[in-house]
């Protein structure tokens, strides 16, 4: 069984990242099974779904995601439930501030609540504009198109400076898919690790350039065709390749990563998981993909190559190292080589612990599984307690 999807994964993957104003989609078991029945599935047959009203269109486009080559529906048990639970309390503070290690939610095995804390803290301190400086900026980025290289380098470089706050504006302007080319150049300027917060905006787009290119996103095959966009906006058409396709969805990967925190580590190993989780995928590389976790986790790939465990750390506090680390356990217990690899590598950053028996420790996990669940429940207060 693949590790579970909580809500903040499944909020990322479902587009629904911008501070968590949507739910994430689930689809109930009986319409499951109908989809079964009528396998092998494609895009012809859940529009009928659709038009009859048995699915929503985020439930469509949740289970095209998870239709094989082979038209079966390979839907993960995290997304087949009656209905979400309940999202947790958020307590009433009186003033913004971080919720620390003494009041994070947890759930009820003892475990951190990763999307608890991450509900708390975007609805105590997510980062506004004061009116006039957002028109400011939405004029911008209106204009930003039909500027030459200087106007929107200076355009670029005030977002820069502004960090955070640009966030969602940049996440509303150029969603067509003829935009994707413009849209990766402005979160170019917004992807670093004093904007961790960017790495769900851009989690949302990248979702969407998977969709939009998955016509041709075939394993082994970088040139299997082209797809001709009409902008919508009247900009004309744009040609993509799938060559290019591929490289711009590769680049947004790396954009989060540069986005170190919580929010990008949880978003990529999720990603991961699914990627090398089943069958055959495209845009398949072990080692770029553990490299960029390790990145989205604080370290720096580099460091393991001399196997020095001194240098296994990061510089993020006790409590986000936590949180990343109870996002990765679950995947340790993957049957895939590949995902166990590239989580056990971000545990070893965010657990800090200079001790090289660590690495063979992960690594025989699953094999070893209720003794390393063991472990990690009093590392994960240790870890928590600043140790």
């Amino acid at each position: 069984m693949r590790p579970r999807l909580t809500l903040l994964a499944a909020a990322l993957l479902l587009g629904a990242c911008s501070l968590f104003a949507e739910e994430p989609v689930f689809i109930p078991p009986a319409k499951v099974a109908q989809l079964k029945r009528m396998e092998p599935l494609n895009y012809e047959k859940l529009e009928v779904f659709l038009q009859a009203g048995q699915l929503s269109r985020a439930q469509v486009d949740l289970a095209r995601r998870f239709i094989g080559a082979d038209g079966a529906l390979n839907l993960p048990a995290q997304y087949i439930v009656e209905q979400p639970a309940a999202p947790a309390a958020v307590p009433v503070a009186g003033t913004a501030s971080v919720p620390g290690p003494g009041n994070v939610p947890r759930t009820a095995g003892g475990s951190l609540d990763t999307i608890g804390y991450l509900r708390q803290d975007d609805q105590l301190n997510a980062p506004g504009l004061p009116d006039a400086e957002r028109r400011r900026i939405e004029d911008n980025l209106k204009a930003f198109r039909d500027l030459g290289l200087t106007d929107r380098e200076a355009i670029l470089r005030d977002l820069q400076s502004i960090g955070a706050p640009a966030n969602p504006l940049v996440a509303a302007a150029y969603n067509d898919s003829a935009d994707l080319g413009l849209k990766l150049t402005l979160w170019r300027y917004l992807a670093n690790a004093q904007n961790p917060r960017a790495a769900g905006y851009i989690a949302q787009t990248h979702q969407r350039a998977l969709s939009f290119a998955n016509p041709v996103l075939i394993p082994y095959e970088k040139d299997i065709g082209d797809i001709l966009v009409r902008g919508r906006s009247g900009q004309g058409r744009v040609l993509y390749s799938s060559r290019q396709l591929r490289e711009m969805i590769l680049e947004l990967e790396k954009d989060i990563s540069h986005c170190v925190g919580v929010r990008a580590a949880t978003y990529l190993m999720d990603y991961y998981a699914h990627r090398y989780g089943g069958d055959e995928a495209p845009m398949r590389d072990t080692s770029r993909d553990r490299d960029r976790l390790i990145r989205a986790c604080g370290g720096d790939p580099k460091d393991f190559d001399d196997g020095d465990p001194r240098k296994w750390g990061c510089a993020l506090p006790p409590l986000e190292r936590a949180l990343i680390a109870e996002r990765l356990v679950p995947h340790l217990a993957s049957r895939q080589d590949d995902v166990r690899e590239i989580a056990r590598y971000s545990l070893l950053v965010v657990n800090g612990q200079p001790n090289k028996k660590l690495k063979d420790f992960f690594e025989n996990a699953h094999k070893r599984w209720p003794e390393f669940l063991s472990w990690w429940a009093q590392r994960r207060e240790e870890i928590l307690a600043g140790r």
